[in-house]
């Protein structure tokens, strides 16, 4: 099942052009089949999704993007976002005691919203984001290098604000998810691989291939 794990839309995320249409109707053109829309420090868009679902044969998930004191973290399967203002690993162990997954966003883009080397501190989070659709490869590299020195797995998401990059890079899931909860397991064993779109369809990403990438 491929799913584009990191998606912003307009209502909840101001800084996007994204309606809740326009990513079902590019994410259908993608081919993929599912999309979760990771808003900044909101997931309020989940309760809008119902509706939406009756008009797609998409998958749609809800989590959200979280700023801590030391960078973007995607977060899934939270009853609430717990507060960042008591400090990264504070943030990140309420997050796990909510049975919550977390993916450290576009850790070496340089935009002082990654968290880079700082990953080596905090091992409760479940995944990195090798490929992300808005970062420039040689960052990307960096994190799938980061992710094989972790022994991390990896996830890939577009972080789309505009409708041409939806879909970019998503997530390769080896069984159907049908839930906001079976997501957040699938990620929180580390199960997703990452994927690239190609206008031949959506091409496997092994650790393998990207870290040969990354040293070439």
């Amino acid at each position: 099942m491929l799913i584009d794990l990191h998606v912003h839309e307009k209502t909840y995320s101001g800084d996007s052009s994204l309606s809740i249409e326009e990513i079902i109707h590019q994410g259908e053109i993608r081919g993929l089949d599912g999309v979760c829309i990771t808003d900044h420090e909101s997931q309020e868009i989940r309760y809008l999704l119902p509706r939406f679902e009756k008009e797609t044969r998409l998958r749609l998930f809800a989590g959200a993007e979280v700023l801590t004191p030391h960078g973007d973290l995607l977060v899934y399967g939270l009853d609430k976002i717990p507060s960042t203002l008591e400090g990264t690993e504070a943030f990140i162990q309420a997050v796990n005691r909510q049975g919550g997954a977390l993916v450290s966003a576009h850790p070496f883009r340089q935009n002082n919203r990654g968290f880079g080397h700082y990953l080596r501190q905090f091992a409760g989070i479940h995944v990195i984001e090798g490929y992300n659709g808005n970062t420039p490869d040689i960052h990307n590299q960096q994190a799938v290098s980061m992710a094989a020195a972790l022994n991390k797995p990896l996830a890939g998401g577009s972080d789309a604000h505009r409708k041409e990059r939806l879909g970019i890079f998503a997530t390769s899931f080896p069984f159907t998810i049908h839930s906001e909860k079976q997501l957040t397991q699938a990620l929180r064993k580390g199960l997703g691989v990452p994927v690239a779109f190609s206008p031949q369809g959506y091409q496997l990403l092994t650790r393998h291939a990207m870290e040969q990438e990354a040293v070439s």
